[in-house]
């Protein structure tokens, strides 16, 4: 994804789940205060999640399963207080789960997280 992808900050929903893309989720997407929903399951992203992502107050919906992401959950991610449906399944992720995540009060119909290390 390009690095201008976060210049679209009225857009509420990213839907870029089954494709083959691949590389690192932009930090730009941080950017993109209007996004209530991002999908991008199924797909060959790698690196970490960004903490940017912590930006997207109006967020409720993250479901980035599925892919090749590594490293820890952001601690920022308890930000995230609209979320209610939150998805980081068969990744590479590791380190503890942050106890922000209790922030995430309103998640009501799924929270799917597995660790390698956790």
């Amino acid at each position: 994804l390009p690095e201008d992808i976060g210049n679209l900050s009225s857009l509420e929903i990213l839907s870029l789940q089954q494709n083959r893309l691949g590389g690192l989720i932009p930090t730009s997407i941080g950017s993109m205060i209007s996004l209530r929903e991002f999908k991008a399951f199924f797909n060959n992203f790698n690196g970490t999640l960004p903490h940017e992502l912590g930006n997207l107050r109006n967020l409720a919906s993250l479901s980035l399963y599925n892919n090749q992401l590594e490293g820890a959950i952001p601690t920022e991610f308890g930000l995230l207080t609209n979320m209610v449906f939150f998805r980081l399944e068969n990744n590479e992720l590791n380190g503890t789960v942050p106890r922000e995540l209790g922030n995430l009060s309103k998640i009501s119909k799924q929270i799917q997280i597995k660790c390698v290390l956790c």
